[in-house]
């Protein structure tokens, strides 16, 4: 509904009413802005102290509801927790005020009737749930004795259902916590706070420290050593296979260290009809710690000869550290072998090549001699225990 406000004009005649809803407007609209902007809880004072073992004391000060209505505590006022059957021992207790308000002031006119409305502050203690509306301001457990905890003095704290100071509703989602919100220190972070000279140090231990907390070493977290990835370690090796060899057979170098990575070249030749065909092949291969063969490839070719005359060369690529292929066609049956080197086993000291040799037809017989010559340079690190 819309607010309205009085509008006054000369020869006006006005009601108590009139009066009545001029003090309704301002007291309205000044606990609109309270209730908006503060959160409702204590606003200044109203600490809670130990006064004897079975007694507290409430401090004047400021507090207010969730209605905006202000609670003010002028003096200091005592609370008995003596009676056992209103504060049974072991029970918890919370210390409130709320608002309340008492039609007071005789009229000193002929006119009988109540002159002032005084807003007072009610100061009590329960156990058990706070009245609705009331606002907590101590919250704590009554020892077996019944008596407060702590040495008298001490001021109460607050708890968890201790309402908020006026102010920020919230602190990233912390609401109304009541008291302090306290920083609270984890992991590496450090809160030094210093009330002398009103700071809070934030800092952290972890840049100090010299061991492993997080148990990163290459070990721990399968990595290689640096020096693993130097490839300082280097042997060359010379594989020879002819055609005296089996499809099958195998060359096993020593070079005393697992080889990471292998560079091969080479050359491959085989005579066909009375005359020598050949070429280069250039191969590498990837190994890895375990040992395990990651990946190897070559180029390679293949000699087809028809004739002296009528002969011709092709290049291509594949698996393994040497292809090559020749085919005689002048013979019949024709001479024609697919020869392949791949490596087939690796160790910490060296790795095992083995040669296959595949006719490329049912029909097709063996070649009458062959050559594969391969130099590799073989790069690792230290050997694997």
């Amino acid at each position: 509904m819309p607010i309205k406000r009085l509008r006054y004009f000369d020869k006006q005649f006005l009601v108590e009413k009139d009066f009545t809803d001029e003090q309704k407007y301002h007291l309205e609209m000044r606990r609109r802005l309270n209730r908006l902007l503060n959160a409702p809880g204590i606003a200044e004072g109203l600490a809670v102290e130990k006064t004897a073992n079975k007694e507290v004391t409430v401090h004047p000060g400021t507090a207010i509801d969730a209605e905006g209505r202000e609670m003010i505590l002028e003096g200091d006022q005592a609370i008995d927790l003596s009676n056992p059957v209103k504060f049974p021992p072991e029970t918890e207790v919370s210390v409130t005020i709320s608002y309340e308000e008492e039609e007071t002031d005789e009229s000193t006119s002929t006119v009988p009737g109540k002159t002032r409305i005084t807003e007072k502050a009610k100061v009590d203690a329960v156990s058990g749930s706070p009245p609705v509306g009331a606002v907590v301001l101590a919250r704590f457990k009554l020892d077996a004795g019944g008596n407060v905890g702590g040495a008298i003095g001490d001021i109460l704290p607050g708890g968890p259902n201790v309402q908020s100071r006026s102010g920020l509703l919230s602190i990233d989602q912390v609401s109304n916590p009541g008291g302090n919100i306290d920083l609270a220190q984890a992991g590496a972070i450090t809160i030094l706070p210093d009330n002398n000279n009103k700071r809070i140090t934030i800092g952290e231990n972890h840049s100090t420290r010299t061991n492993n907390p997080h148990n990163v070493t290459a070990a721990q977290i399968g990595a290689m050593l640096a020096g693993e990835y130097d490839l300082e370690r280097r042997a060359t090796a010379n594989i020879l296979f002819t055609q005296g060899d089996a499809s099958g057979a195998t060359r096993t170098i020593n070079v005393g260290f697992l080889p990471r990575i292998v560079f091969v070249v080479g050359t491959s030749t085989a005579s066909l009809a009375g005359r020598s065909y050949g070429g280069g092949v250039g191969a590498f291969a990837v190994i890895n710690e375990a040992p395990t063969i990651l990946f190897q490839r070559c180029f390679g070719f293949g000699v087809t000869r028809s004739s002296n005359t009528d002969w011709f060369v092709r290049g291509f690529a594949g698996s393994g550290i040497c292809l090559s292929t020749f085919f005689n066609q002048e013979v019949n049956p024709n001479q024609a072998e697919n020869l392949t080197v791949s490596i087939t086993n690796v160790s910490s000291t060296g790795l095992t090549a083995t040669l296959v040799r595949a006719l490329p037809n049912v029909t097709n017989v063996v070649l009458p001699n062959f050559a594969i010559t391969l130099q590799l340079l073989c790069l690792g690190n230290v050997p694997i225990l």
